[in-house]
């Protein structure tokens, strides 16, 4: 009899034992580039998809082709538990708003203009990613458009939080503001717009919290006539160049 009580007692023991250390296990799914996502598999359909609930609840859903490897780990239990790692490279994205701030010396009657910005580039590794930025500038006298060259890396390769820099240069078509109308034949030819700074980012399971300060310069040429001569000809061409210089902070999303 007690050999007996003592063999259900070991029994019980590797059992718990077992039970336990099934219950410190989680799936990881390593991805190629970079990324890893720990918790459990809930779906995984051979060349078709993987889909993994990560330990903070959030579902992701992988396509074979992104995949490295697929293992089973002890969950980690002096850390937090981390959803998804930040990649090393891949495709990244921006959509920011701000304002400017006026830097010219010259009269004009508004100083703070809004700024709307987006951008989205390909991230080599952590510290560079260039892309294409696209967005909206409003003057005193003009809205431009510009498009430009995206430099930015992080500085900080992990964390939660890491300052950023950025660069961009490129060309802004325009229009004029409250100009004059047709028969004074007015164009706006836009001119070349630059801008660098540095930010913050604070990181997310998916989605980063970024908000930055810097420095733009934009010129604007634009052109036209006074008024129409009687014999029906046009004055002569009047052709101007503004130089707007700005501080601006914008915040914003990226992921």
């Amino acid at each position: 009899m007690k050999n007996l009580l003592t063999l259900t007692l070991c029994c019980w023991l590797a059992f718990s034992s077992l039970l336990l250390a099934q219950n410190q296990q989680e799936d990881v799914v390593y991805l190629k580039n970079g990324g890893f996502v720990r918790g459990k598999i809930v779906e995984n359909i051979p060349n078709q998809k993987v889909v993994i609930e990560s330990s903070a609840k959030t579902v992701y859903t992988f396509n074979p082709s992104e995949i490295e490897r697929i293992t089973q780990e002890t969950r980690p239990t002096n850390t937090q538990p981390v959803a998804l790692n930040v990649p090393k490279k891949g495709f990244y994205h921006l959509t920011q708003g701000g304002l400017s701030f006026s830097g010219e010396n010259n009269t004009v009657a508004q100083k703070q203009n809004a700024s709307l910005m987006t951008v989205n580039g390909y991230k080599f590794f952590r510290f560079l990613g260039v892309g294409i930025a696209a967005g909206v500038e409003w003057y005193p006298q003009h809205r431009v458009y510009p498009i430009s060259l995206d430099v930015r890396g992080d500085i900080l390769p992990k964390g939660i939080i890491t300052p950023y820099y950025f660069l961009q240069a490129g060309f802004a078509p325009g229009q004029g503001i409250n100009a004059w109308n047709e028969n004074n034949n007015y164009k706006c030819k836009g001119g070349v717009a630059t801008s660098s700074g540095l930010g913050i980012k604070l990181r997310t399971n998916s989605i980063s919290w970024v908000m930055d300060v810097g420095f733009r310069y934009q010129q604007v040429k634009d052109q036209y006539n006074d008024w129409w001569w009687g014999n029906g000809e046009t004055s002569p061409l009047h052709e101007r160049e503004f130089n707007y210089q700005r501080l601006f902070v914008r915040t914003g999303i990226a992921f």
